[in-house]
């Protein structure tokens, strides 16, 4: 009885999903900072991140009634809280030197925002439902990330304290997802979608103390801070 049973909620589940298709699309939306990304609460280790833009090109491909492979390519951008860094800049540059920055210093800071372009592929399950279907998806791959500037002028008395960042590094990226696609006819349809990202940026600094006539150090440092994004995204898709 249990086999008869399975048997017809097959039979069932069989003819209600409809044909699945496969289709390219391109979609766009939010960037939504989470996690140690958008924190500001410490210079060396969270992001400083806002909420930004996104734009994603996709494609599916089933070789199966509901399951197939899918692409992502993603071109994402997060502004910069810039007076909050600011601020623990100027503390965590205290603290490295030892010593009193003064209210009147003349501070120049330069930053801008941070930027990703992902590449990534992995399998998609989707749930075509006649004119709807849901879709979820895990993927995987490289992450092109740009960091913000973190550049800092200050002077006071006969003394200047300077900070230069850079990096642009590729790094392993995953991504997330889940979509309702809309498919008023066979050729176009609307989607929906959901993400989340997440990967890891490299900053490289170079920092120096000039005090009076004497040239300090560099000091370099290495550090690694945690790129985590919601995208949630509005686009059209091609079926073929």
């Amino acid at each position: 009885m249990k086999k008869i049973n399975l048997l017809i909620i097959a039979l069932l589940f069989t003819g209600i999903v409809s044909a699945q298709q496969n289709f390219i699309g391109l979609a766009m939306g939010g960037s939504i900072p989470v996690g140690d990304y958008a924190a500001t609460t410490e210079a060396s280790q969270t992001g400083y991140a806002l909420s930004g833009f996104s734009l994603n090109f996709i494609g599916d491909y089933y070789f199966m009634k509901i399951l197939g492979i899918g692409a992502t390519a993603t071109f994402g951008m997060n502004g910069t809280d810039e007076q909050e860094l600011q601020d623990d800049w100027i503390n965590y540059l205290e603290n490295l030197h030892d010593v009193t920055i003064p209210p009147d210093a003349d501070v120049r800071f330069i930053t801008t925002q941070w930027t990703y372009v992902n590449l990534f592929v992995g399998p998609v399950i989707s749930f075509p439902l006649k004119r709807i279907s849901f879709e979820l998806k895990a993927q995987g791959g490289m992450s092109f990330i740009t960091p913000p500037k973190r550049d800092i002028y200050i002077t006071y008395d006969n003394d200047e304290i300077t900070s230069s960042s850079s990096g642009s590094n590729v790094a392993f990226g995953y991504l997330l997802g889940a979509g309702i696609q809309f498919r008023p006819n066979d050729t176009y349809g609307i989607r929906v979608g959901a993400d989340y990202f997440a990967s890891e940026a490299k900053l490289n600094l170079e920092q120096r103390i000039d005090e009076g006539l004497e040239k300090g150090n560099i000091v370099t440092e290495v550090w690694k801070m945690p790129v985590q994004t919601y995208h949630v995204t509005l686009g059209i898709n091609y079926f073929f």
